[in-house]
Formats: structure tokens, sequence, C-alpha cells
């Protein structure tokens, strides 16, 4: 989610906030967020009953002025309006100093309104303040930079760049190569250059990140520690997000679909099993057809799902290898019968086969609709992830 969109929750949490303490009515707040938003009844009242809960038991609310910092069992929890990008970027960097000053790996989560840290039970939310007090903004690049390079998607990164250079075979087996090898080799190269340039306009924001720290330093933002508030716990225990109606906004669904237009997406022939063709959603036909055996019965895997080209390449194959053989058949059988839009779906995050077909399914005549249906179900995949991953 863009920067922008997030900082109007901060916006619509204050309103709601200063109408809560000025007396007015869930019902009369409600009613009054109606005609600002398109939304209904029962998602705008399930806001206003979070957001009174917070005001009523005394937890600061997390507005464009205010940072949240809390402790949440054996995690830290810290509501910021960020967007994915700031709180990729902030997250990073905590995660970093962090792990650099426990010895440990610290796990992180992040949705647009809250970066989630899982620490040791001895790190608490205050030390994780000071940690951000004491942060230079301009450490903020080379931290990310330095933390890049011990990453599985830094590996996968530096891979694909190689490949586009010329540096690795296109067909290298990912989990054979040594991303310590690639780094001794490349570091300090255009090709290491690029990679990093990439992740950090794809996946990161630096600028905006910098900002922030710099405007904590001075006073402009106050950071508040404390237990775990409701708002902190909505985005964690499948609880509804602060401003997440049924029907996503017009600005929601145009930045999904620029997301997953910009996505790569690898395509891999089941017919002839020898073109692999590598490229940005947005570049693909409207009916892929192999160029090599004029199939239509092209796979549309994900980058990270390379791996599945060899395995239903192989001519003996294990039980497991069966099955996964299977799902990247049925991945071209989607694609054989409804081209671009198979491809759409399937690059789309945690939907496979299964969920893409049901997607397809519905039929909806208009193109948000579509779009719509394939966000319901990346939520859908992003509060269930943690019970099957």
């Amino acid at each position: 989610m863009p920067f922008g969109v997030a900082d109007e929750v901060c916006n619509i949490r204050a309103g709601i906030g200063s109408k809560i303490r000025a007396g007015l009515t869930d019902d009369e707040i409600a009613r009054d967020l109606m005609e600002q938003f398109p939304t209904d009844m029962a998602t705008t009242m399930s806001v206003v009953e979070i957001m009174r809960k917070q005001v009523n038991e005394g937890f600061a609310v997390p507005t464009q002025d205010t940072i949240t910092v809390e402790d949440a069992n054996g995690s830290v929890i810290i509501n910021i309006c960020g967007g994915h990008k700031v709180n990729n970027t902030i997250g990073g960097v905590l995660s970093a100093l962090l792990s650099a000053r426990l010895g440990t790996s610290v796990a992180m989560e992040i949705d647009p309104y809250r970066i989630k840290l899982d620490l040791p039970g001895k790190v608490r939310a205050a030390d994780v303040v000071r940690l951000i007090m004491d942060l230079d903004p301009a450490y903020v690049e080379p931290i990310i930079e330095m933390s890049l390079k011990h990453t599985t998607f830094f590996k996968w990164k530096m891979i694909q760049v190689a490949k586009k250079f010329g540096a690795i075979n296109t067909d290298a087996d990912y989990e054979r190569i040594s991303l310590q090898r690639l780094l001794d080799v490349y570091e300090g190269t255009p090709m290491y250059d690029e990679a990093v340039r990439e992740i950090f306009q794809d996946k990161l924001d630096i600028g905006r990140t910098v900002d922030i720290i710099g405007r904590i330093d001075s006073g402009e933002i106050l950071l508040a520690a404390g237990k775990v508030s409701p708002i902190g716990m909505s985005g964690f225990v499948g609880g509804r997000d602060l401003v997440s109606p049924a029907r996503a906004d017009a600005s929601i669904i145009e930045a999904l679909k620029q997301r997953i237009m910009n996505d790569r997406v690898i395509l891999f022939c089941m017919t002839c099993k020898k073109w692999v063709s590598r490229t940005r959603v947005s570049r693909v036909q409207e009916i892929p057809i192999c160029p090599l055996c004029e199939s239509r019965m092209i796979a549309a895997l994900k980058p990270w799902e390379e791996e599945e080209i060899t395995v239903a390449k192989k001519k003996e194959k294990t039980a497991d290898d069966l099955k996964r053989a299977r799902r990247v058949y049925r991945n071209a059988s989607l694609v054989l019968s409804h081209g671009r839009t198979a491809v759409i779906a399937l690059a789309s995050r945690g939907l496979g086969p299964e969920t893409a077909s049901r997607v397809i399914r519905k039929m909806r005549k208009d193109e948000d609709g579509f779009y719509r249906d394939i966000l319901e179900a990346e939520r859908n995949y992003v509060r269930t992830k943690r019970f099957w991953d």
C-alpha cells in the first residue's frame, strides 16, 4: 500500500479519536464517516468500536505525529502509518540493529500500519524506543544495504540480475549457488549495484524513512511506549484492520494493479518443456504461446517457484514430485483457458492454482471487480498463512 493511503488512515484515526473525546456516539461517528467514504455501516462500526476501545482504555492513538511502540507477548509492535515500503525499511533497520546487538535472528512482520518484531523476552518496547531515538538518519541506507547481504531475498535478486547480465547461466540451479561467492566476486560492480537499486526501488522507501527518523529526532513525531493496544492487536489476531472496507476504493485497486503489472513472472511451456521466459506481467501477451512448439499450455510461475520447472522436467518423479508437477499442470491449464487473466491471478501474492481458479470463475463483469477479488484473496492469505506456513 502506498504511503499516501496509509497516511490518510492516520488522519481518519485522529478524526475519530477527536469525535470520541468530544462525546459523539458511535452511530453519529459512523454516519459521518459514511458520508465521507464509500463503506457500509457494519465495517464502519467495527472501526469505530476499535477506536473507542483504544481511547476509553487510555491508549495513545497512532497518528501522523505519534508512533506507539507496544509490548505484545514475546513481540514488540510499532504502530506507524507508513505504508508497505516505509514500514519494510524501518523494520529492516531495526531488525538488523537488534540482531547485531542480541546475536540472534529477529523475525519481522509488517503491514501498512504496523511493524511486528519477534524478540527475546528481555527486550521491551522501551528498549526499541531508545533504539529509534538513538538512530542517526544518515545511517539508514548503509544499515539496510549491509543487512540485505544476509537475506535470501537478496540472493534471489542477485541471481536474477546476474542472469540478466549473462554472468550466470539462465538454467543455473538457485539452491546450488553460493551467495557469499556471488558477493566475493561481484560486490562493488554494476551488477551488484543494480541488484541493490532494484530492491531499494521496488521494496523500500529510504527517503521517507530518513525524513520520519529526522522528525522523531527533532521532536515533531512523538514515540510512546506501553502495553499492546486494540489497534496494535487488530493486525495480528485476525481482527479487521483500521479502515478496511469490504469494497476497496479506487486508489487501492489502482495500486494493486500497478504492483501486479510490475511483478515478475516465469513462463514455462509444459508441452516441449524447453521454453522458459522471464518477464513482467505487463509484458505478457493476451494469449501466451510457446515460440518453439506453438503450444498454449504455458505455466505462469512466481520467481521463487523456479525450482518447479526442474521438477516438471524430471522423467522419474517421486510421490512429492508428482504432486508438485500436477500443480504446475493445473497452473498451465488455467493459462490455456484464460490467457493473461490467469497470469495476473497466478502472479498475485498467496494465490496458487486453486485459489486463482476460484477468483477467475467469479467472472466479474468489470476489471475492478476482478482485482477486488484478488485483493480479498491476498488478504485472506495474509490472515491465514501463519496456520499453515
